[in-house]
């Protein structure tokens, strides 16, 4: 899913000393204990390096009282934004040959615009039996030149436990410990908690120094208050001189940046130069904003903050935008950050692959115990898990509009995100993240022709949309006639041929969906974690334009797609029911590098109907038609149906963002017209079948009076082919029945003649729980599957009349408005 996450080196080395004295020491900023205790003048000698964040890489998508005046430009560290060695990798995952940009470290532009230094230090003295005293100390280091390290000279009041002193520690009967925090934008002296959270614009043009662009100006510098700390680290007695005692730990004290560091860039590969203003990043496994609680209740109620393998990840409290799903029958798996950057002004982004040179660096903590995704392959009852519940990152453009100003819908980037990842971040690691501007292949749906072919002349093509009995139907014998089983070109239409397989399970024709939940089949499986939901993952060959130019050509492959069950779905009787599919995802895309550009999602609206009163289908609900809407969301979409939020344009409210298969309102154009730019639709009708066909009716019959009332044949039979055998044109069978489909009276001579089983299925839904329509005999004397015998010959006859859908190699646009909101529903 063409995400670009590449980690780069963020820091270099920075040496810090500290040394002891028996002056300007500043006072401790926690003198009131809740234990009993005492105060001593202790000495230190410290020395400490901040290390760098990990430079490994992450591929993704192809693939750091008394007050405490904190001041956060004194705990800054300065970067500069640079080119990296290592190539933003292609939809394959394969180098590009476009570099990367990152942000690294500058040692010297850091000591130069920092020459001193804020730090936070926690000392901890324990014993046992006693009560752990904890004193929280800030002293500003100064650089020195000479030695090339930050500095300290200073001694410090710290608290013991009552009844202990300074000989303790030397004997061991006490511990010291200290804890060294810096970076940061804010410390809370009272409630003892570090605010965290930063996002500041560079840019890559090394020419724009801080001191070439003025103030406010944006620079190839960028001054990052990144939060750093030690975990606890035991001091320990030494005698330094002859006059006095000193504690120290046992080597260098390790500061560690916390949480992850994210450049972001993006690139245009469309086919135009692009304007935006902006990104927005949401995420389930990264929060932005929040605060490091260090307060004495924390710090002493968690071992995590040990010298090797620590870090702040239990300490911190997301205080930013978080995303909760309010809507009814919803269970939250995880919720949603977010965080924005918009520009004073557009930024432009030239065509060519080239990055633009404006980037954002932003901090976060990664989220604990979020998964990179998994792919679809564990087995779920009959079917797989999709990746429901793990890791989603996905990176929004805002306002993204050409240079000329018109708004960009193909892709619609109010919903397709510019770059994502289902990986789950690590701590102390830095990423680019390298989004992207593309040009959108058009979805496969638009190449359906919106109305059906109809034999007569007057009435050659009618809409899809349009009431069951208008729908016309037309025999096998014309369908070959005409040749529509090898492509027949048409003036109206462009060059246009019947449904084959992968068509029919774009369309769900072939794979039937759901509407209600069966329980009298495995086909679709509640999932182990929400009860509510219920599912299906299949890999199946589906169509694909390999070009926008037309007349196109059409690729076949397989693709990864879920359908589920509307979240809420209940029995809904004759009311509308839902169904939802998100479809083209590339097989073996989960957690690494290869991305679809044909990824989209689809609702499947159908209006069921009980069959006529008496009759054994009154049980059984058929479905009068289904609206299919498919919107474009593009290859960085890693999310899933129900737990992913889908922006709708608004950004004010809880209704900003919302679920494609829980919060129905999504579809709702008139709410939110921004989600269906671009939007596909197509109707299926449910045209049935007509009665009593025998051979003197010919090729050509158009009499609704012999249309079917609303029985076991008023279905959505289509024409189409199947992959079995090329140039197939039955009645959608799946084996071999006839060989000369011109011929009908051949064709129903060779259903009912023989004597062993015949079992077939039509391609229409059996009803609107997703069963498919069989019908056949049994061997002679025995009952076919079903537990009926049918006197077949009437049935084959009516079978040779079906509704002929057809695709075209030319694109045939959006479609009509969808039946169910028109004055053709319910008919």
């Amino acid at each position: 899913m063409n995400r670009i996450f590449r980690s780069g080196l963020l820091l270099a080395a920075l040496s810090i000393v500290a040394s002891s004295c028996s002056k300007n020491g500043d006072a401790p900023i926690d003198p009131n204990q809740e234990e009993p205790h005492v105060e001593v003048p202790i000495s230190v000698a410290l020395e400490s390096t901040l290390l760098t964040y990990d430079a490994k890489t992450l591929e993704d998508p192809q693939t750091s009282g008394r007050s405490l005046d904190w001041d956060p430009r004194n705990s800054e560290v300065t970067y500069t934004i640079q080119g990296s060695s290592k190539d933003i990798l292609d939809d394959d995952g394969q180098a590009s040959g476009n570099k990367s940009k990152i942000a690294k470290y500058n040692k010297n532009l850091t000591i130069t615009n920092h020459p001193t230094r804020d730090l936070l230090m926690i000392y901890k003295v324990e014993a046992t039996g006693k009560p752990t005293q904890l004193t929280y100390e800030k002293a500003t280091w100064t650089y020195n030149t000479g030695k090339q390290t930050y500095e300290l000279v200073a001694t410090f009041n710290i608290g013991f436990p009552e009844g202990l002193g300074e000989e303790d520690l030397k004997n061991g009967q006490a511990k010291l410990s200290i804890l060294i925090v810096t970076g940061g934008n804010s410390f809370d002296p009272e409630n003892k908690s570090l605010k965290v959270g930063f996002k500041k614009p560079a840019t890559t043009d090394a020419t724009k120094t801080r001191k070439a662009v003025g103030p406010g100006g944006i620079a190839n510098e960028v001054d990052l208050p990144v939060p750093y700390a030690s975990g606890w680290v035991t001091l320990q007695y030494a005698r330094t001189d002859g006059t006095k005692n000193v504690f120290r730990p046992t080597g260098v004290v390790a500061l560690k940046p916390q949480g992850v560091l994210l450049t972001t860039t993006i690139r245009n590969n469309s086919e135009q130069d692009m304007k935006y203003k902006g990104f927005t990043l949401r995420s389930n496994a990264l929060q932005f904003e929040g605060e490091i609680d260090l307060s004495r209740e924390k710090l002493l109620s968690s071992d995590g903050m040990t010298p090797s393998g620590f870090s702040v990840q239990d300490y911190f409290v997301n205080t930013g935008n978080k995303w909760v799903s309010n809507a009814m029958c919803s269970n939250d798996y995880t919720p949603f950050y977010e965080t924005s950057y918009i520009y004073d002004g557009d930024r432009l982004c030239k065509k060519g692959g080239v990055l633009s040179e404006d980037v954002i660096v932003t901090w976060a903590m990664p989220v604990k115990g979020i998964e990179t995704a998994t792919d679809y392959i564990q087995p779920v009852g009959n079917t797989y898990r999709p990746a429901m519940g793990y890791a989603q990152t996905h990176v929004y453009a805002e306002g993204v509009k050409t240079t000329t100003g018109e708004a960009v819908t193909a892709p619609n980037y109010v919903i397709a995100p510019v770059m994502g990842t289902d990986k789950a971040l690590k701590l102390g690691k830095a990423y680019t993240v390298n989004a992207e501007f593309y040009t959108q292949p058009k979805q496969t749906l638009g190449y359906v022709l919106k109305e059906y072919f109809g034999v007569n002349p007057t009435r050659r093509w009618v809409a899809d949309n349009s009431k069951n009995l208008d729908i016309p139907l037309v025999s096998n014998k014309k369908v070959t006639q005409y040749g529509f089983q090898n492509g027949l070109s048409t003036d109206a239409k462009g060059f246009v041929k019947v449904l084959t397989q992968p068509w029919m399970e774009l369309l769900s024709l072939y794979t039937p969906m759901e509407f209600i939940d069966n329980k009298d089949n495995d086909r679709f499986t509640h999932d182990p974690k929400n009860k509510e939901v219920r599912y299906r993952v299949l890999e199946f060959e589906l169509p694909y334009a390999k070009t926008n130019a037309e007349p196109t050509t059409f690729g076949y492959r397989n693709f990864v797609t879920t359908d589920a069950i509307d979240w809420c779905n209940t029995d809904q009787g004759e009311g509308l029911s839902y169904a939802y599919r998100l479809t083209y995802r590339e097989p073996n895309s989960f957690g690494n590098s290869k991305r679809s550009p044909y990824q989209c999602l689809m609702r499947f609206t159908a209006r069921p109907n009980k069959g006529i009163s008496g009759s054994d289908t009154q049980k059984n609900r058929y479905i009068k038609y289904i609206d299919i809407e498919s919107v474009y969301l593009g290859k960085y979409f890693v999310g899933n149906l129900y737990d992913t939020p889908i922006p709708t344009g608004k950004k004010e409210g809880s209704n900003h963002l919302l679920r494609a298969a829980v919060d129905n309102e999504l579809w709702d154009g008139t709410k939110y017209p921004s989600f269906q730019q671009g939007y596909i639709t197509r109707t299926l009708a449910s045209a049935g079948l007509y009665k009593d066909i025998k051979p003197e009716d010919g090729a050509e019959l158009d009499d609704r009076a012999r249309r079917s009332t609303f029985d076991v044949d008023r279905l959505n039979f289509h024409w189409g082919m199947t992959t079995e055998k090329e140039n197939y044109i039955t009645d959608l069978l799946t084996k071999e029945v006839s060989t000369n489909v011109n011929d009908n009276a051949k064709l129903v001579e060779k259903f009912n003649t023989t004597d062993d089983l015949f079992y077939r299925r039509g391609f229409a839904y059996g009803g609107v729980n997703g069963d498919i329509f069989t019908y056949g005999h049994g061997v002679k004397g025995q009952p076919a599957p079903g537990g009926a015998i049918y006197d077949f010959t009437q049935k084959a006859w009516n079978l040779t009349y079906q509704a002929l859908r057809l695709f075209s190699t030319t694109y045939q646009g959006a479609g009509n408005t969808p039946r169910h909101q028109t004055t053709n529903d319910p008919n």
